[in-house]
């Protein structure tokens, strides 16, 4: 008994130790928190984010009360913690005392949730630290002065609002880095900051599109979109001349002019995309449904990777000189009017992978170092001479004469045909199983009335 008691007390001796010193650790740091040692806590959103936040809800719920549905907010409690707002990101500050508001990113649905036409509140600005604003969708007419932003490098704003309402910056933020200003109403551009690597500009008015390659102007704009431009005017586009010297030169890499009109004229040999030319570092182009009305540009930047040029009305042969651009990966030029045979030279480009031509007016045969190279090629309805047996794609589906210019995706419509067919079977399925599993449970729920009338009969016999 003696030595299991002396055990015992060994055993308490360590942790009464312990005990004594977690108390003198927690009367310390009371302390400190009473002589005011410890400023503030990790755990929370800075003051000045949060009331940046409820002042915007504040003001967007009492222009439209649809916001209030759309935004899901729960001003009541920490917009970072323990989990984000909707639409919000959120990142530990530098000084690791505060949470800060990095990012702020609706996705409007105007036909669901009908939201009104608001020029979006001031206390915008307020978010500081603030580097991305998406307000994709959303109708929003005006924003405040955004150059006190000093940390936004991403603003997006695809404009569903009516067309009687424009999207007016008075300034943009100095380092800024993208820029997306889709369908605003655009009519005249104005000097954009020059850090920009990412504009889009879709959809909106204006027809002058020089200054945008001006590598003056934007010497770090890598990524342009222009596409769908009523008013789009060529002519502005980068000119080369008949030797092929350089006018401008433009650090863009990727270029989209999809659905643009091209109506300038060119003399007889020339085509309408010799601007290329003129950006040097040019990887990817994009120029579907461009009403181009002419033949394939006989020289393509050095470093061109990717062609898309489909239902753009090119006419001509395919150019020998492009077997020099072994960068080539994916050249689409479908559902166009192009004529002649595949040339043999073409055989160098080593890196093709996905090759398109079908819906044209080609001849001869398809080449054997397709199938040698594995390339992925699709050359429907052309006027082949003879269809080797490894061209699973090259012969012609029965279409009606308008189906020769639909889109050179064919088997992606095929697909979004079988998802819409697969959105309607798999509900199905669970109505018939949840019908089945109900029907059981009821089932075998009802009383067997018959065993309890014969139970109830042989009761009064006995």
């Amino acid at each position: 008994m003696m030595k299991s008691r002396d055990v015992v007390e060994e055993g308490l001796i360590p942790l009464l130790l312990l005990l004594l010193l977690t108390c003198v650790n927690f009367g310390s740091a009371g302390n400190a928190i009473q002589n005011g040692e410890q400023k503030s806590s990790v755990g929370e959103t800075a003051p000045e984010d949060v009331a940046a936040l409820k002042e915007i809800y504040k003001s967007l719920i009492k222009i439209d009360e649809n916001w209030r549905q759309y935004l899901s907010w729960d001003v009541d409690v920490d917009p970072c913690l323990p989990r984000p707002w909707w639409h919000l990101t959120c990142n530990i500050s530098a000084d690791n005392h505060h949470y800060r508001v990095i990012g702020l990113e609706f996705t409007c649905f105007p036909f669901y949730y009908k939201l009104s036409p608001t020029p979006f509140p001031d206390a915008l600005t307020n978010l500081t630290a603030l580097a991305i604003f998406n307000s994709q969708d959303c109708p929003i007419t005006t924003y405040p002065d955004l150059s006190a932003l000093t940390n936004l490098t991403k603003f997006i704003s695809n404009s569903m609002h009516p067309a009687n309402t424009t999207l007016i910056f008075s300034k943009l933020p100095p380092f800024l880095g993208s820029l997306g200003l889709r369908y605003a109403g655009i009519k005249n551009l104005t000097k954009l900051p020059p850090s920009l690597v990412f504009l889009d500009l879709t959809g909106n008015l204006f027809s002058d599109v020089s200054t945008l390659f001006n590598k003056t102007l934007y010497p770090n704009l890598t990524s342009l979109v222009i596409s769908h431009l009523p008013n789009f005017n060529a002519s502005t586009l980068p000119r080369v001349t008949t030797n092929r010297s350089i006018e401008s030169v433009s650090n863009i890499k990727y270029l989209d002019t999809n659905y643009c009109h091209f109506s300038r004229k060119v003399t007889q040999g020339e085509s309408q995309l010799d601007f290329l030319l003129a950006l040097e570092n040019l990887e990817k182009f994009s120029c579907s449904n461009c009403y181009l009305y002419g033949p394939l540009p006989t020289y393509l930047p050095r470093n061109i990777n990717r062609f898309y040029a489909s239902q753009s009305k090119l006419v001509g042969n395919l150019p020998d000189q492009w077997s020099n651009y072994t960068d080539l990966g994916t050249l689409i030029l479908s559902d166009n009017n192009l004529t002649g045979p595949i040339p043999t030279s073409w055989s160098s480009l080593r890196n093709l992978t996905f090759f398109s031509v079908s819906y044209n007016q080609l001849s001869g045969t398809p080449p054997e170092w397709l199938n040698t190279a594995k390339v992925a090629f699709e050359g429907e309805c052309n006027h082949w001479k003879t269809i080797p047996s490894w061209c699973h794609r090259c012969g012609c589906r029965r279409h009606s004469s308008s189906d020769h210019h639909q889109s050179s995706d064919h088997s992606d419509h095929d697909e979004d045909k079988k998802k819409w067919l697969w959105l309607l079977v798999i509900p199905g399925v669970f109505v018939i199983v949840g019908v089945v599993v109900v029907g059981y449970f009821v089932t075998k729920k009802q009383p067997n009335t018959e065993i309890t009338v014969e139970y109830q009969h042989f009761n009064e016999i006995d």
